[in-house]
């Protein structure tokens, strides 16, 4: 009966020294900054799902209509083959440029979840102004390539 409770005395000290490491952020994966990390990972997140968002666009445009053999007679289908492939080329750079700031931010991320990191890095601020740059470098937006073959099909 003494081991027995010998080992729940033990156990009861190990306990205490869990909830104390608990309570002193000692044993999150994150140390202090668990909240700010899931901040910055949910910055990355919203990346990737704009990127995705891209992907599924640039798979809406056809390359090759199905057209009609009457249709194959209308002067402007080559005109809208050339569209379709300028529209893809513009989604297609604009991915370009999002994948290597999605590349930049998951590099910046990963310095700043290391435990013992103590810089001023931070993807939360990037973000903002990445894509404040980036709407002031395209000129060509999602929304703008949307309306513009809206436009173009009911001529």
């Amino acid at each position: 009966m003494q081991a027995h409770d010998h080992v729940v005395k033990d156990l009861n000290e190990e306990f205490k020294k869990v909830d104390r490491a608990f309570e002193t952020n000692e044993v999150r994966v994150f140390g202090k900054n668990t909240g700010h990390i899931f901040k910055e990972l949910d910055v990355i997140r919203r990346k990737q799902l704009d990127i995705a968002s891209d992907h599924v666009l640039l798979d809406t445009i056809q390359d090759i209509p199905t057209i009609t053999p009457a249709q194959l007679k209308k002067p402007n289908q080559d005109n809208q083959f050339l569209r379709n492939f300028e529209k893809k080329e513009a989604i297609l750079k604009l991915m370009m440029k999002k994948l290597d700031d999605l590349t930049q931010s998951m590099d910046t991320f990963k310095k700043i979840s290391e435990l013992d990191y103590n810089g001023i890095d931070t993807l939360i601020q990037s973000d903002n102004e990445n894509s404040e740059e980036n709407d002031d470098d395209e000129q060509i937006s999602k929304r703008n390539i949307i309306q513009r073959q809206k436009q173009k099909e009911t001529k």
